[in-house]
């Protein structure tokens, strides 16, 4: 006997937390694949809606520990490869928007040690004809539930493309690189979920790291 889903489709998402779609070309070098999409979100919504709200709460969501990490990382920012320029792209958008005083390299290293290590969502499969009537479907969800949902305005809906062709998508943050919630078309999905039965103490992690 099959188990009814539990899933629910929500019947009304206040507007601003819909999810806006960015299309990222790996074509492109490094440093220039989140640039556009780092600077239109600024344009479209304004710095204090988007990277200024991170900026304002930055002490309360990356506690001291994280310094001596993201300071490893910068120190050796190149051994991360294509994501390290693509981390200076980052910066440098936030710069050219003339926000590189209050936002800079060392600040955008750390937004992604952050979005990485302190990853506490939770990803669902669903049957696709319990949520939608197409059977044979199946649905895969995931709860943001993130420090950085402060900023509703900086989470997108990714789609990753090569020499035209459509590789992969996720839901992710800008101003971060990689995403913890993936489907390759055609493929396959993946989810990094993380779930405590109290509060985890996150100076441990950082201090592992």
């Amino acid at each position: 006997q099959r188990t009814p889903c539990a899933a629910k489709v929500p019947t009304r998402v206040p507007t601003r937390h819909l999810v806006t779609p960015v299309v990222i070309d790996l074509s492109l070098s490094p440093e220039e694949r989140f640039y556009e999409a780092t600077i239109s979100a600024i344009d479209n919504y304004g710095w204090n809606e988007t990277f200024g709200v991170i900026n304002e709460n930055f002490d309360s969501i990356a506690p001291s520990e994280l310094q001596p990490v993201a300071g490893a990382v910068l120190a050796d920012l190149d051994v991360l490869g294509e994501h390290g320029k693509e981390i200076r792209g980052i910066a440098r958008a936030l710069a050219d928007k003339g926000h590189g005083e209050d936002f800079p390299l060392g600040k955008v290293v750390s937004m992604n040690v952050v979005y990485e290590m302190q990853a506490s969502s939770l990803g669902l499969v669903a049957d696709g004809e319990q949520i939608s009537g197409d059977a044979g479907a199946m649905h895969h969800g995931f709860n943001f539930d993130h420090p950085f949902s402060k900023a509703p305005n900086l989470i997108v809906l990714f789609e990753f493309v090569q020499d035209g062709h459509k590789l992969y998508s996720g839901v992710g943050m800008l101003g971060c690189v990689g995403l913890l919630s993936g489907l390759r078309f055609g493929g396959y999905s993946v989810s990094l979920s993380r779930r405590t039965t109290a509060a985890p103490e996150m100076r441990d992690s950082y201090q592992f790291a």
